[in-house]
């Protein structure tokens, strides 16, 4: 990537020679749970974690960098956290099956444009 030097204030190209991972998804995102919510008994919070974990697991393989072992877009359909949904929580599942926004949710630049037209 193109930098540019504090001190001489030139432009300086580096190269990025560590790729390891410094701490993985799963820590990020249970990190972001907190503990009180990976401890409770609570059905809803159990889900959460659960569906926490599933989230890691499918961006860990979205964004592998070998192309080889990245999740194909068909095998991330069928992947527990899109297959699944979110059950009980009353939010829409749609078992691996993309839903249509409605004709009215526009952008409201689209809709600016279609006025003005």
């Amino acid at each position: 990537f193109v930098d540019i030097n504090k001190v001489t204030r030139k432009t300086v190209v580096r190269t990025v020679t560590d790729c390891s991972q410094k701490k993985t998804i799963l820590d990020m995102v249970m990190t972001r749970v907190g503990t009180d919510k990976q401890r409770s008994d609570q059905p809803d919070d159990q889900l959460y974690v659960k569906k926490a974990k599933q989230f890691s697991d499918l961006i860990e393989k979205m964004t592998a960098l070998d192309p080889e072992k990245r999740i194909t877009p068909n095998d991330a359909l069928e992947h527990p956290f899109i297959k699944e949904g979110f059950g009980s929580q009353g939010l829409p599942q749609q078992h691996g099956k993309a839903k249509a926004p409605p004709p009215s949710s526009q952008s409201g630049g689209a809709q600016k444009r279609a006025r003005h037209a």
